[in-house]
C-alpha cells in the first residue's frame, strides 16, 4: 500500500493510502477514525496525491468524490 502524510494542521484527515493490487483507499482521520473504500479508481489517488504536494484541500476532494459514494468498510 502506498501512504500519503497530509501535514496540514487544518486537515482533520491524517493519511491516505491506496492498494493498488485490490483498488482500495483507505482514509485515517486525526481523531483515530479511518475507513476503507472499495472499487477506488487509482485516478482519484493521483489527483490525492496532486492536492497533497499543492497543500490544497485533500477532505473537499474526498467528500466531493468518494465518501458516500464508494462501499465502505469502518477500520
Amino acid at each position: 500500500m502506498e501512504t500519503l502524510i497530509i501535514s496540514n494542521e487544518l486537515s482533520k484527515i491524517s493519511q491516505v493510502g491506496y492498494d493498488s493490487s485490490v483498488s482500495e483507499l483507505s482514509v485515517f482521520f486525526k481523531d483515530g477514525r479511518a475507513y476503507k473504500y472499495f472499487k477506488i479508481e487509482p485516478r482519484h489517488f493521483s489527483v490525492i496525491s496532486k492536492l497533497i504536494e499543492d497543500k490544497r484541500s485533500v477532505g473537499k476532494y474526498l467528500t466531493e468524490n468518494i465518501f458516500n459514494k464508494y462501499d465502505q468498510e469502518k477500520l
